[in-house]
């Protein structure tokens, strides 16, 4: 017995399940792809704007930053450098000077100073290197002046001397003379020790090396504030006074 195929429907039937659901998917994909590209751009705009404003805030400080540069520099232009240097030395000057102690270096004067020997001026010079000492005299013979010399040398608060002008007296049998001697007021082993460090040894740091005795001297060497005699003529004291400059 056969069968015979009747469709009594107005249209043929047909299953769209399938493309519905692509059609469903899609949707959901494209909104969904919409809705993160709106994010996107949204987050993008915003970061944008904010990098937007700190590139007009770097702008607007680096206009001034480039203004108070050349404010500065048309007012150092305008400054006087010699003249704050030369304040700033005199100030530094001033300090200095207010350490100074004028009484130690009149007693170690006293202690090196013949007596044939008149100070008539002295005169330091203090900086931060060091402090150097002028000083006019007066003297009735040149042995007392080499001991003078020889004092300041074999002192241990006067490190060079050096003489700067010398004339006679016509008449009045005195010499007039200019030294210009190095001040120490601490001594010099205490300043080696400063410059060496902390660690260095204080006795004989700065001690020169002792000149070799001389055969030929007749005693020690006459003391500085001995008067000059005839028992010490000028040419026994002028070894003595080469040697003790040779040491320095």
């Amino acid at each position: 017995m056969s069968r015979f195929g009747i469709n009594l429907a107005t249209r043929p039937f047909r299953n769209n399940v399938l493309h519905w659901a692509g059609i469903v998917l899609a949707a959901a994909g494209l909104a969904t792809f919409t809705a993160y590209n709106v994010r996107t751009y949204t987050q993008t705009g915003a970061d944008v704007a904010k990098w937007d404003g700190i590139r007009e805030e770097q702008h607007t400080e680096f206009a001034r930053l480039s203004a108070e540069v050349v404010s500065m520099t048309q007012t150092v232009t305008r400054l006087d450098l010699k003249s704050l240097s030369d304040r700033s030395s005199f100030a530094n000057g001033i300090i200095l000077s207010r350490l100074f102690s004028w009484s130690d270096l009149f007693d170690r004067l006293e202690k090196v100073q013949p007596e044939n020997v008149r100070l008539r001026s002295i005169r330091p010079v203090i900086t931060k290197e060091g402090t150097e000492v002028s000083v006019d005299a007066l003297t009735r013979d040149y042995d007392s002046l080499l001991r003078f010399e020889a004092s300041l040398l074999d002192s241990d608060y006067f490190s060079f001397v050096y003489p700067l002008q010398e004339s006679s007296k016509e008449g009045q049998g005195e010499i007039r003379f200019n030294l210009a001697f190095g001040y120490i007021p601490e001594g010099k082993a205490k300043a080696a020790q400063r410059r060496l460090g902390p660690g260095a040894p204080a006795d004989g740091a700065a001690s020169p090396p002792a000149a070799p005795p001389d055969p030929n001297a007749a005693g020690a060497a006459p003391d500085a504030g001995a008067p000059a005699g005839p028992a010490a003529p000028r040419q026994d004291g002028a070894p003595a006074d080469g040697a003790g400059k040779g040491a320095r």
